[in-house]
């Protein structure tokens, strides 16, 4: 190496991978170039009880949803309100559902076509962000509570401003890469979860001791302000698509992908969502690939048709091959004529600050359904995938009060299921959802 850096560097992206493949803490002595890495296994580290515990109370913020409902007591009306900013919540069957999401009145509702000229994504000059935690600070907390995850730290597009107005959707985009984002704003979601451990999972003392326990918090994201200040942060995000798919008789109805996250992707573990969800990134070239659009046929390919071969390095010279070799993904491309491919909302996760595009993918012609839709299956990404009627009233109402949604899934499905409605109102019968 001509350089000492160049060393360091090479050291903490293998032992970052070592990290999240194994979940194992790190303790490093003096220098990297010098010392000699110990790597502790987690359990022997604090003692096997008290690793069954700290993995009891994970259990139980996952359950509990006590993430969520932290973050929507911190970000209060009054440190969104300035910002035209909301929590994104509805009514169904006398219930109220609320996420740890904010909106805005126009980033909702909306019919806005992908693929075309009625979307303008552009790539622009990446300025810098908030620097990352520790090196070794980070390898630990990312030991804590990434172990056994699938992350590569691929080039991922990280938004830098965005507009609606006249029909289209407008948006700036810079790179990073991922691990940059996972060890920056990504690290949010993790002090909080810390948070929640160090005081038994009290919400209440997490928010009255919050400045000391969520330091990078209050540095980065203290407030609605700084949810929209995306060029001084590593604002991350991607889609969330409603994929729905016409059927013949005798459904006469759109089947709905849904899905159970699994244990190894890097967000909204063993939870529900709408299925394909994914990060926004290119996997060719960044500038070809800058239209979320792209993201969205890439993940219908990967997550729903287990196209595992775009997933990452690939070998390929164009961004879109799949489209011309994919059978279900050539029907989409002959045939768009038969497909509605919109976002619906937008929103601003508050777990790690992160933009989210709810989209609509409807197919209407169940021409599809009958010569494709067999092929549709999970990936590694999906625990489980399943499909509901739109004409199943309750089910549809019981998946809507469910606890155990995605924040931003459960918007997308929201906000994609009334739009399939007002498209197709005699096949979708919805619940009432008041807003």
């Amino acid at each position: 190496f001509e350089k000492p850096e160049e060393f360091e560097d090479l050291l903490y992206e293998r032992l970052l991978n070592y990290v999240i493949d194994t979940g194992r803490a790190l303790s490093l002595g003096g220098s990297p170039r010098t010392a000699e890495p110990k790597i502790i296994p987690e359990e022997r580290r604090m003692g096997w009880l008290a690793y069954e515990e700290r993995n009891r109370k994970l259990d139980k913020i996952l359950e509990d949803g006590l993430l969520s409902k932290t973050l929507r007591q911190y970000y209060s009306a009054d440190k969104l309100k300035k910002e035209n900013l909301s929590p994104y919540s509805f009514s169904v069957d006398g219930e109220t559902v609320e996420c740890a999401l904010v909106t805005r009145p126009e980033w909702t509702g909306l019919s806005i076509p992908l693929a075309g000229d009625k979307e303008k994504c552009y790539l622009g000059d990446t300025p810098p962000a908030q620097p990352p935690m520790p090196r070794s600070e980070a390898l630990n907390m990312l030991a804590k509570l990434h172990k056994g995850k699938k992350l590569w730290d691929n080039t991922t597009y990280r938004l830098l401003g965005t507009s609606f107005g006249g029909g289209r959707w407008n948006a700036e985009f810079g790179v990073n890469g991922f691990f940059d984002y996972m060890l920056s704003d990504g690290l949010l979601e993790n002090e909080l979860t810390e948070a929640l451990l160090a005081k038994d999972l009290d919400v209440g003392s997490v928010l009255a001791d919050s400045d000391r326990l969520l330091p990078r918090r209050l540095r980065v994201l203290p407030d609605g302000r700084s949810l929209l200040e995306f060029r001084s942060r590593t604002c991350v995000g991607g889609c969330v698509v409603v994929f729905a798919m016409a059927r013949p008789g005798p459904y006469k109805d759109y089947a709905i992908l849904i899905q159970r996250r699994s244990d190894d992707v890097a967000d909204g573990q063993n939870m529900l969502s709408v299925i394909p969800k994914a990060f926004h990134q290119p996997m060719i070239n960044n500038r070809d690939e800058v239209n979320l659009s792209s993201s969205v046929y890439r993940e219908i390919f990967e997550e729903v048709f287990q196209g595992e071969e775009a997933e990452r390095d690939p070998e390929r010279i164009e961004h879109d091959w799949y489209m011309r070799e994919s059978e279900p993904m050539k029907w989409l491309d002959k045939n768009r004529s038969v497909c509605t491919l919109q976002i619906v909302c937008f929103g601003m996760g508050l777990r790690v600050g992160s933009y989210e595009c709810g989209i609509l993918c409807a197919i209407r012609d169940p021409a599809f359904w009958t010569k494709h839709g067999s092929k549709a299956r999970e990936n590694w990404e999906a625990k489980k995938m399943w499909t509901v009627s739109s004409l199943d009233t309750a089910g549809l109402c019981n998946l809507f009060k469910s606890p155990e949604w995605t924040d931003e899934g459960l918007f997308a499905f929201a906000e994609g299921m009334k739009r399939l409605q007002a498209l197709a109102p005699n096949k979708v019968k919805l619940p009432a959802l008041n807003h």
